[in-house]
């Protein structure tokens, strides 16, 4: 089986296409969405539609949470406020509704995949140090142990992490061992940190077991374009040419 793992669309439509693009020149089974459909961006409806229509699983993300419940927004910078507060006001009861019943991290899957936004512990922390990476990996020991990957978000970071050692993430397959346990970030499709400004996602092959991250380039002038029309924050349109 072939999976494509996507995160962190935040309503980046641009970015959606492009891998959708890069995606029917591949040969995937399953795509997977590891949440925060919506948020910083444009075209919130149009990424909701295209997820549900054609990922056979979503874990929601803050964001996605965010949209319905307004004390989850006080977490949020000033800028991610604004844009969720009119996201809020964009979409329709229908597309509410989809963000609303998305599940709750972590959903474990029958091949032994894990999928969260967050952490498997806790959907809204940040698994971006040595002591979230041991917790994450005693929660899935003692809650799930027939589990042997687990797919995360939420930092906009592509990692690979092992149960023994730090993986840096190239842009070729990385060779998995059915005798370790996984922590795997596949980066963000619609708004990348890591200085890469591609749209980012990951592909699973649990056959050759191997996970490589895919980079898409995409139109980010049009995506800019959009962010300034609708009157969304400046800094969400120029953060996206530095991938940061």
């Amino acid at each position: 089986m072939r999976y494509a793992i996507l995160s962190d669309i935040h309503s980046n439509l641009e970015a959606l296409y492009a891998v959708r693009q890069k995606l029917q020149t591949m040969r995937i089974d399953k795509i997977l969405c590891l949440g925060d459909i919506v948020g910083y961006n444009a075209d919130p409806a149009l990424c909701i539609q295209w997820v549900n229509d054609n990922a056979s699983c979503i874990v929601r993300g803050n964001h996605d949470k965010a949209v319905f419940n307004m004390f989850h927004e006080k977490r949020f910078n000033h800028y991610a406020r604004d844009a969720i507060r009119w996201t809020r006001k964009v979409l329709s009861g229908n597309e509410k509704t989809c963000l609303k019943t998305l599940t709750e991290g972590p959903k474990e899957e029958p091949e032994g995949i894990v999928l969260c936004h967050g952490t498997p512990f806790d959907e809204d922390a940040y698994l971006h140090s040595p002591e979230s990476a041991e917790e994450s990996f005693t929660f899935l020991d003692e809650n799930m142990p027939n589990s042997w990957i687990c797919f995360f978000g939420h930092t906009h970071v592509p990692v690979v992490i092992d149960d023994q050692d730090h993986l840096i993430l190239t842009e070729k397959p990385v060779t998995l061992s059915r005798s370790k346990r996984y922590l795997i970030n596949p980066g963000s499709v619609g708004q990348p940190r890591d200085e890469d400004c591609r749209a980012s996602f990951g592909v699973l092959d649990d056959e050759k077991n191997s996970f490589e991250l895919v980079r898409v380039p995409y139109n980010i002038e049009e995506t800019q374009r959009k962010i300034l029309m609708k009157g969304l924050p400046e800094v969400l349109a120029s953060r996206l040419s530095v991938g940061r």
